[in-house]
């Protein structure tokens, strides 16, 4: 029923049990507004049936004063944010260095654009207040607004939907911002680890990884202490629960040593045996390419976060 454009499941679900809801907020309630952080599609749903209202979304920064984007009240699809509101530009610039392109395909061969997304109009704001070297970082010769923030156009339906953030820094859905390159610099100082990849998805609000352990001191030391036959192969070791949890003992070690707050804390982490080169997920500079390290484990990712 949902798809098909109506709230409510059902006449009596809707009396019984939702209205009581909608008492809660006073019963009058006709138009819900989400922004600062991203809501997951799942959540924008739910409510929607339990208030039976429409919920629009909106995108903008601080420098766009506010929302830039803003979804339709009879749109029903989730996890996009519409497009531009009639007072901005919008386009997105392609960004080679991490295989972001304009003329990207989705999966199915149809035109789907991805890029940095830039806004230009009069609602902008002209630079920060006696600022210059800032003002310039963040907009162009020609007034464009560079924001950070990396989109794909939809095909279908013509939004924009935010896919990835530029330099790794992002919003959690508690509204909190998180810098993946700080906290794998932190955590990687943990003698346990070789690589790692923080991963955090902006519906949610905790983060993940994916970790190289080293081969070094997990076969030379942790394996002997615990009385595991050093001659296994990290491939194996990397199967023995205990490594994955005496890891994720000395990531919150470090967490608190660090003074890291609470949503910058590892959940969950996923394994790795084969170390990361040029060849896969690193640039010729031997940085991690967050793209490629994403599309590498979208499924683990996926499973790390059920």
């Amino acid at each position: 029923m949902y798809e098909q454009g109506t709230f409510s499941p059902s006449p009596v679900t809707d009396c019984v049990v939702f209205s009581k809801i909608r008492k809660i907020l006073g019963g009058r309630v006709r138009l819900v507004i989400t922004g600062s952080a991203s809501i997951h599609p799942d959540v924008i749903k739910f409510l929607r049936i339990v208030l039976g209202v429409p919920i629009i979304e909106g995108y903008g920064l601080a420098e766009t004063f506010a929302a830039s984007f803003i979804t339709q009240p009879g749109d029903y699809e989730a996890g996009h944010i519409g497009g531009p509101t009639p007072s901005v530009e919008a386009k997105l610039v392609d960004l080679p260095d991490i295989g972001y392109f304009s003329f990207d395909v989705n999966e199915k061969g149809e035109y789907a654009p991805r890029g940095e997304l830039c806004l230009r109009g009069p609602t902008l704001f002209r630079g920060y207040y006696k600022d210059e070297e800032r003002t310039h970082q963040a907009m162009d010769s020609e007034g464009w607004i560079h924001t950070g923030d990396i989109f794909v156009r939809l095909h279908h339906n013509g939004a924009f939907k935010l896919i990835d953030r530029k330099h790794g820094v992002f919003k959690l859905s508690n509204g909190e911002f998180v810098a993946t390159g700080k906290l794998e610099l932190a955590y990687g100082k943990s003698k346990f680890i070789d690589q790692i990849f923080v991963y955090g998805d902006p519906s949610k609000s905790h983060l993940v990884a994916v970790v190289v352990p080293d081969d070094g001191y997990v076969r030379g030391a942790w394996a002997p202490r615990l009385g595991i036959e050093r001659e296994k192969s990290l491939q194996e070791l990397c199967q023995i629960e205990k490594l994955r949890d005496d890891i994720l003992t000395d990531m919150e070690l470090i967490s608190r040593e660090d003074n890291l707050p609470p949503y910058e804390a590892i959940r969950k982490i996923y394994l790795e045996s084969q170390r990361w080169t040029e060849n896969d997920i690193l640039t010729s500079t031997h940085k991690l390419n967050r793209k490629a390290a994403r599309d590498k484990y979208t499924n683990i990712l996926g499973r790390l976060y059920e």
